[in-house]
């Protein structure tokens, strides 16, 4: 019977051991289970995250290509109506958006229509004839404006590549657009025309000192009365 005692001593003294060894592996399973519901729960709320993330990210991209696409458009309508006034062939620009050494980029190009249906695309700077100075002057006045800048733009020889003919339509041209855009434009010119339809101008004169003297001043009348 001591024997029989013993042993029975001996299996419920193994059975605590075991159900204490259940009741840890129990609660280590519960604290797995916690912590594999904050995970599912965390994985949740940052797979929202990232969705939110990415609708963001599109909605902005989208945002920038379409501010950039209305940009250019009225670039593009202000520089061809330019052309059109300084040429009376047929010129137009293009603007085709790229990516340049992980920078956004954009190439201008010069197209003309050929009466026989052919169709010439080239660089501005070498379309000849001045095409470059006025669609670099048209660039530079339309985003000092829609950048926000101080709307002053300061040029020299703006049209020194224009032929004599060109030349009087490009300073009215220059003048229009700096009435419309609600710029202050200070240009430096040898030519008449742009000494013409100046609001101000001076007429300097370097002397054998290198000093720069003031011939004449004018003032030019109101245009508006």
């Amino acid at each position: 019977m001591d024997m029989f005692d013993e042993k029975i001593k001996s299996s419920i003294a193994a059975l605590r051991d075991w159900k204490e060894d259940l009741q840890r592996q129990a609660g280590v399973r519960n604290s797995l289970l916690e912590k594999h519901k904050d995970l599912k729960e965390l994985e949740e709320a940052s797979y929202d995250e990232a969705m939110k993330a990415s609708e963001g990210l599109s909605f902005v991209e989208n945002s920038i290509q379409s501010i950039r696409s209305r940009t250019f458009r009225s670039i593009e309508t202000v520089t061809n109506e330019a052309l059109k006034a300084v040429y009376a062939e047929d010129l137009r620009i293009e603007c085709d958006f790229g990516m340049k050494r992980d920078r956004s980029a954009v190439d201008i190009r010069i197209v003309k229509d050929c009466a026989d249906g052919e169709v010439l695309k080239r660089n501005p700077d070498g379309s000849g004839c001045g095409v470059s100075d006025v669609v670099s002057l048209c660039l530079r006045m339309v985003l000092i404006r829609a950048t926000g800048c101080v709307p002053i733009l300061i040029a020299d020889e703006p049209f020194k590549w224009l032929g004599r003919d060109q030349i009087p339509k490009a300073a009215a041209l220059l003048g229009y657009m700096a009435e419309k855009l609600k710029m202050q434009v200070i240009s430096a010119s040898h030519h008449p025309s742009m000494r013409e339809l100046a609001e101000t101008s001076f007429w300097l004169e370097l002397n054998e000192e290198n000093e720069t003297k003031i011939i004449e001043a004018k003032q030019t009348e109101d245009k508006g009365e």
